[in-house]
């Protein structure tokens, strides 16, 4: 251990003169110790400060720490005349007594009143970057200063011609991207209003797609629409400095040609914008790594391993973690440089990769400590949120010989798969038996309930939930929880779903995955949509617009805005349920989110065929009979409530193909979701998993009932009633209305008995009035009941005939 004494001579004269300067010293030299990895200890006759030879690059923080105290000295000079700086080596268990007792074997010793005496144990270690002159009267020698090197980098042109040229280093098993964000660290400052206002608002949220691309860097696929914005947010930038310094950058790739394609192809798709150039393959000076100091082998080892995981300006955080401040990567730069390492001082892109074998030797078996060392780093950006949980990040840290918890393995194997036979033994090489078991009965679990064997699959979930917890596996924990939540929700106990939920929740928001969280909110707002609490539907779903939009997930967004549109339509706000609709298509259309379009479409007629637009909602409609499973109900409605059937049209002409029924198709595992039918997205996650007729089935079959009363003149009223039974026997969220049909057309018809009548609206009513119960918020629940349409023809019948 080294360390680095000071004794300010008349320290207390000092403090009653000027007590300023002393404090300013004391300051400034603990900022700058600490800057550099050191660690101070005070003694009754001074202070110390220590660099652990077991930290990264101590020899080389030391030296500069003691240029920095030959600087304090000469800014102080006037006050501070008499201060002895002495640098030794200490035992590395070394305390303020012990260091007494180390420092008492020089009180005999002369030492000038002013300077910085180095031993020869510590000259052993700092020599390869100092200069020292002899102290004649002693073994120790003077600091001179830092060494020079021996040779000097020519200075770059910095010219305003040249100050729109960028460097851009393409690597081997990197997104393209990542070159792309890494030369972006390089550019001016972001100025938006060198953009149109139009692309502004564009630019901040191609922005935020830059920022999830820099967490989620390890995906092994990204969505086309993320990477879109990413290339879009660059041009902008682009666009920026163009305007700035009146002429378009110049960029100058460097790396293999196979590395350089994907580049050279974008910037071939945005050449009005900018220049591109290849780089000359760089120059090094001659070096040696088997001959470089162990200290900076240790740094050029981790700048090495940094470089092939973090984007330049993740450098100084990452150094910031071994102790070192943000200007010490401008010496180690220059000394990287000089050792050949570096073909230039100010890029360590231009590391020099074929002394990458004469560095591992060099360092021998300290290159497992260092690997572990940056391992450690990416395992803390994972904690904070700054990296996801992906298979490839788990292979990285496997590199670098991380000790990986199980849960991590465990969450990265359940993102990317959630089927037993893909989980084969080499895939899940947990350290715990116990994982790997209660993985197996997940899966098991998982797969009973995707084939409707719901009691089953009960069993299974649980037993594994109880061993996850026994097992510390917080992941594997957290998905038990949500599978729970969803059995409970097909038993029909929607409470119970939440409760599980909550839980589920706290998990994911330990895991350090916003895919997780962003997931179980949904969740959440699925079922209370279900039982009826639009409120609370609405609240939760508000809540995932900033998660959403920083973890950039489109398709995830959309489908919270379509379903908020649900929540709308559902209260009868149906102008801000066409609005919400048509923003969803929209996005769906810029992004490209297969099939999404076209459902958002289908409820966004819905929406406008309650505001009595029936012409323009039935054109849209009659284009996605066949590919959306609602049209055709919806087409059946917009005919009940306008009094006239679109010409050639009927329900059973137009019967609900299979494909788009088969329930067992809407059983998804928790997570997941497609666009299939709006109602997959959440009532037949609940309606039809226990084998009973979706809703939307259960829809179709009755509007084709109204539609012969209606249309046909069929006489059959008790059809009517007897679906009505139906659907409030399986707790259906349209029972009331299904009721008030019967009611409305039965009293058309007049040969139903009075008593019947009565019950029907009794029952249409009351289950109306129990759905209403859910909503927390009294208004909104006065509007439930008042605004839509069916329910508040529902209302005026029940007030009629003094329900109310």
């Amino acid at each position: 251990m080294l360390f680095v004494y000071v004794d300010m001579r008349y320290q207390r004269q000092l403090n009653l003169i000027c007590p300023d300067v002393p404090a300013a010293f004391f300051r400034d030299a603990g900022a700058y110790a600490s800057g550099n990895g050191g660690r101070l200890i005070r003694l009754s006759g001074g202070s110390a400060w220590f660099f652990e030879d077991r930290s990264v690059g101590y020899a080389f923080s030391a030296s500069r720490f003691l240029s920095d105290i030959r600087s304090l000295l000469e800014e102080h000079r006037e006050r501070v005349r008499e201060c002895l700086v002495i640098v030794d080596i200490c035992s590395d268990d070394c305390t303020p007594d012990s260091l007494n007792e180390h420092l008492a074997k020089y009180e005999n010793t002369l030492f000038p009143d002013l300077g910085i005496l180095i031993s020869p144990h510590a000259l052993a270690v700092l020599n390869p970057y100092i200069s020292v002159v002899s102290h004649q009267d002693s073994q120790f020698s003077f600091f001179a200063g830092l060494r020079l090197t021996e040779y000097v980098e020519p200075n770059k042109d910095e010219s305003a011609g040249a100050a729109s040229r960028f460097s851009l280093f393409a690597q081997e098993n990197l997104h393209p991207l990542f070159a792309l964000r890494d030369v972006s660290a390089t550019f001016p400052d972001a100025d938006s209003s060198l953009l149109s206002p139009e692309d502004s608002v564009k630019f901040f949220d191609a922005q935020a797609a830059m920022n999830a691309f820099c967490s989620r860097r390890y995906e092994d696929s990204m969505p086309d629409y993320l990477i879109s914005a990413c290339h879009e947010w660059f041009t902008y930038r682009i666009q920026m400095i163009t305007a700035a310094c009146g002429a378009p950058p110049v960029f100058v790739l460097y790396g293999k040609p196979e590395s350089t394609a994907a580049l050279h192809a974008f910037f071939d798709s945005i050449s009005g914008f900018c220049a591109v150039e290849s780089g000359a393959k760089g120059v090094y000076l001659p070096g040696n790594a088997a001959n470089m100091p162990e200290d900076l082998a240790e740094l050029a080892w981790l700048m090495y391993r940094a470089l092939s995981c973090l984007f330049t300006d993740e450098l100084p955080a990452f150094f910031k973690y071994l102790g070192k401040d943000s200007p010490f990567l401008i010496p180690l730069g220059t000394l990287l440089y000089s050792e050949g390492m570096l073909s230039d001082s100010r890029e360590f892109r231009t590391f020099n990769r074929l002394l990458i074998e004469s560095l591992r030797k060099r360092l021998g078996e300290r290159v497992f400590k260092l690997d572990k060392t940056f391992a450690g780093y990416l395992w803390k950006k994972y904690e904070k949120g700054e990296l996801q949980p992906v298979s490839s990040l788990s292979k990285v840290l496997e590199t670098l010989s991380f000790s990986i918890p199980d849960d991590f393995k465990l969450n990265c194997l359940l993102r990317g798969t959630e089927t037993l036979e893909s989980c084969s033994d080499d895939s899940c090489s947990f350290s715990s038996p116990e994982v790997r078991e209660s993985l197996t009965e997940f899966l098991k679990a998982l797969a009973a309930y995707q084939d409707r064997k719901i009691d089953e699959s009960a069993a299974l979930v649980r037993r594994s939930l109880h061993r996850f917890q026994k097992a510390g596996a917080l992941s594997g924990e957290y998905r038990s929880l949500s599978l729970i939540a969803f059995l409970s929700l097909v038993q029909k106990k929607a409470d119970d779903s939440i409760v599980y939920l909550e839980y589920a929740l706290e998990n994911a928001e330990k895991m350090h995955d916003p895919s997780a969280v962003i997931a179980t909110r949904f969740d959440m707002a699925m079922v209370y949509f279900v039982m009826g609490n639009y409120h609370f539907s609405l609240c939760v779903l508000d809540s995932l617009d900033k998660p959403v939009g920083e973890y950039y997930a489109k398709d995830r967004e959309i489908l919270h805005v379509f379903m908020k549109g649900r929540v709308q339509f559902e209260l009868g706000a149906y102008r801000q349920a066409e609005l919400l609709f048509q923003t969803a298509s929209a996005l769906a259309d810029a992004h490209g989110i297969p099939g999404a379009d076209p459902l958002c479409r289908v409820w966004y007629a819905r929406s406008i065929m309650h505001q009595n637009r029936f012409a323009s909602a039935e054109s849209i409609l009659s284009s996605h009979l066949g590919a959306i499973p609602e049209a055709a109900v919806f087409l059946a409605e917009s005919a009940l409530l306008s009094g006239r059937p679109l010409a050639g049209f009927s329900p059973a002409k137009h019967p609900l193909f299979q494909e788009a029924v088969d329930s067992k198709r809407r059983l998804f595992t928790p997570a997941t979701f497609d666009w299939s039918s709006g109602f997959a997205l959440a009532e037949d996650r609940c309606y039809c998993a226990s084998g009973e007729p979706s809703v939307l089935e259960r829809m179709y079959s009755f509007y084709q009932a109204v539609w012969d009363v209606r249309f046909n003149s069929s006489p059959d009223i008790s059809k009517l009633a007897v679906l009505s039974r139906e659907a409030l026997d399986a707790k259906d969220p349209w029972a009331a209305v299904y009721f008030y049909f019967a009611w409305d057309y039965g009293l058309r018809a007049g040969t139903v008995p009075a008593a019947d009548m009565s019950v029907w609206l009794s029952m249409a009513f009351k289950y109306m009035q129990k759905r209403a119960n859910y909503i927390s918020d009294n208004g909104m629940r006065e509007e439930f009941m008042q605004t839509p349409t069916f329910n508040s023809r529902l209302w005026r019948a029940a007030r009629e005939n003094m329900l109310i």
